[in-house]
């Protein structure tokens, strides 16, 4: 049977160094080479993650911004977009300016910050590294709920970063207030926002749905909060050596962590359940 396989890909493709390991590359090559077919997962926005796409030289779909949106590959056409309500946009600036937490929000290709001092910096210079094709524009405004209300575009993802916890627990404990909106984290330093409908599982459920994959069977890859919701929809379900506790408890198969190649193990397991 043909495979969809939804790989995640900070934590999981890859590796701490956030490239991708040969290891990798060539068993994603061997499982497409196999009539597999590999979709990127990813909480981030399209223009980052499709550089990922390019060096595995894979196409169709990509799942970005925690599956807020998906694009085709090639095209860029845009599959699927569900952005959060104007309403509840105001209310998440709100609770951040209130915490004093740092934020940043996406529309389109768009990156939107109050502040330019991010606690975790690998948010703006890993942009500052790569080629201009993958690059997001990244725009410091003084009032970003002013940028809200005279855009026609939906803010797709916000995302909050913080180095102490407390400030975190606060933020997320008044975020998850907010019934219209999903809360969740992809590392122990940030806090993701999307709509309430919104989650890499329902954006696998609508992929594959999609009439090229009718009857494909269902596999996820992943290691944090934010790919758990794809890993329940999924009928075989690998999480990372790396990844919390709590979703080794559902796996299937517990694969190395993502510095070992852990990928390249899944697929290999994958291909053995053909």
């Amino acid at each position: 049977m043909s495979k969809l396989i939804f790989i995640d890909l900070d934590g999981t493709l890859l590796c701490s160094n956030k490239k991708i390991s040969k290891e990798n590359k060539e068993a994603v090559r061997i499982a497409e080479e196999k009539g597999l077919k590999v979709i990127i997962c990813t909480g981030k926005v399209f223009k980052a993650a499709k550089r990922f796409a390019h060096e595995l030289g894979i196409n169709g779909p990509l799942i970005s911004c925690n599956g807020a949106e998906i694009r085709d590959i090639a095209t860029e056409k845009l599959l699927y977009s569900n952005s959060i309500l104007k309403e509840d946009c105001y209310k998440i600036v709100d609770i951040c300016r209130s915490k004093n937490i740092y934020f940043h929000a996406y529309i389109n290709h768009d990156m939107f910050a109050e502040k330019e001092e991010c606690p975790t910096p690998l948010y703006w210079i890993e942009n500052t590294q790569v080629p201009e094709e993958y690059r997001i524009n990244i725009r410091v405004v003084p009032d970003f709920k002013d940028i809200v209300n005279k855009n026609t575009q939906g803010v797709s993802k916000f995302l909050m970063v913080s180095k102490d916890p407390q400030q975190l627990f606060e933020v997320r404990s008044l975020l998850e207030k907010i019934d219209t909106v999903n809360v969740m984290c992809s590392t122990d330093d940030n806090i993701e926002v999307v709509n309430k409908n919104v989650g890499k599982g329902n954006a696998l459920t609508f992929v594959s749905n999609m009439d090229e994959y009718n009857g494909y069977g269902i596999v996820a890859i992943g290691d944090s909060e934010n790919d758990l919701s794809m890993l329940l929809e999924s009928h075989y379900k690998i999480v990372m050596g790396n990844a919390d506790e709590s979703l080794k408890k559902i796996a299937d198969f517990i694969s190395p962590a993502n510095d070992e190649s852990g990928v390249a193990i899944a697929i290999e397991q994958v291909l053995k359940l053909i």
